[in-house]
């Protein structure tokens, strides 16, 4: 499984060639799919710590 961390820094590297709507509609995707999971993480609201509390 890839951890939420490393696919958040992944599209954050990705906004900066995509436009910032764009990766506005993967990370909306994204987050849907983690939901659709199981696991509620709110964005910006989670701080690393917590982050990898979790894996």
């Amino acid at each position: 499984m890839v951890s939420y961390h490393k696919m958040s820094n992944q599209l954050n590297k990705m906004a900066k060639k995509e436009s910032q709507q764009h990766i506005y509609q993967v990370r909306k995707k994204f987050l849907k799919h983690w939901s659709n999971d199981g696991l509620r993480l709110p964005m910006p609201l989670m701080s690393s710590e917590n982050q990898q509390k979790l894996f």
